[in-house]
């Protein structure tokens, strides 16, 4: 499901905080707390406002693409992640996100994708579960049974994810 990166929002914020001022700062801030409780009309409009000062901050354009994701516009979505790739390839979260919006599309080939090229730059938990399903959709069992084990090593007391590891050994 798309949209729930709570514990990457705090990384992906300081993207490009470096470069900003205390008033920048402080727009940044009250768009992710707008977007984290749910005002995403608020959140865009700030995230709009910062992306016409810095139009290349991956951090903002990756907010921005997951908000459009949230919102059901997924082509929207998967222009503005590409934007952020373009300018951070290795931004993680942003693979993650694409690939939850490629399965959602059944585009699981691109799905598989995306969670690789996130796991390959960040140990991402979401990125090895939608892997995983991904893995058991196509029908490719043995290659999720790992990535289970370790989320279930990670997580010990997440029922869904030993049910799913079942599944998998099945």
């Amino acid at each position: 499901m798309v949209g729930d990166h709570r514990g990457r929002r705090i990384r992906i914020a300081r993207l490009g905080a470096h470069t900003m001022n205390d008033k920048t700062v402080r727009l940044r801030q009250q768009a992710m707390a707008a977007h984290q409780r749910g005002a995403l009309d608020e959140a865009e409009s700030g995230y709009r406002t910062l992306l016409k000062q810095n139009p290349r901050d991956p951090g903002l354009l990756h907010m921005s693409g997951l908000l459009a994701a949230q919102r059901g516009d997924m082509t929207k979505a998967q222009e503005i992640l590409a934007r952020a790739l373009s300018v951070k390839p290795d931004l993680a979260a942003s693979h993650c996100t694409l690939g939850d919006i490629k399965a959602q599309l059944g585009d699981l080939a691109g799905a598989e994708t995306h969670y690789r090229n996130s796991l390959k730059f960040e140990r991402l938990a979401e990125a090895q579960s939608g892997l995983a399903i991904v893995l058991l959709r196509l029908g490719r069992a043995a290659e999720a049974v790992p990535l289970y084990r370790g989320l279930v090593a990670a997580a010990p007391r997440n029922v869904e994810t030993h049910l799913r590891l079942g599944q998998a050994l099945r």
